[in-house]
């Protein structure tokens, strides 16, 4: 499962009733959404109260997560969240995407202001499969 939850700073670009976009009546739907599919992976984009909001909310649901913030505002980023019980994380790599740009000089237009990547190498526990998500 892969979701945009809208970083709260951003919530007024959008042209949505304000009622809609308050993070204490979107947040709540959001971790109820991601409840209810029960994905076994999930790569969430646009993260922020991520400690003191979201992380709780998925540990109490069974998910272990890897958060990697953004290179100009670290509070805010991408998460990626797995069922403990089914996977085990061998290992993170961040990428700061400024930095990526940077070789390609040519292609700038590629490449958005402080967005960053994250890899993760996962083993499932039952085949000992490795995968990179």
């Amino acid at each position: 499962m892969s979701f945009n939850i809208l970083a709260e700073r951003l919530a007024p670009l959008h042209p949505v009733d304000e009622a809609i976009l308050d993070f204490k009546v979107r947040a709540p739907r959001i971790v109820e959404e991601i409840k209810q599919n029960q994905a076994d992976i999930i790569c969430l984009q646009e993260c922020d109260n991520w400690d003191s909001y979201y992380k709780p909310q998925f540990d109490e649901m069974g998910y272990q997560s890897a958060f990697q913030g953004r290179s100009n505002l670290k509070t805010e980023g991408i998460a990626i969240l797995y069922k403990e019980d089914k996977y085990t994380l061998l290992e993170t790599e961040g990428i700061d995407l400024d930095d990526v740009s940077k070789s390609y000089p040519e292609r700038s237009d590629l490449f958005l202001h402080a967005n960053t990547a994250m890899l993760c190498l996962f083993e499932m526990k039952d085949t000992k499969s490795r995968f990179i998500a």
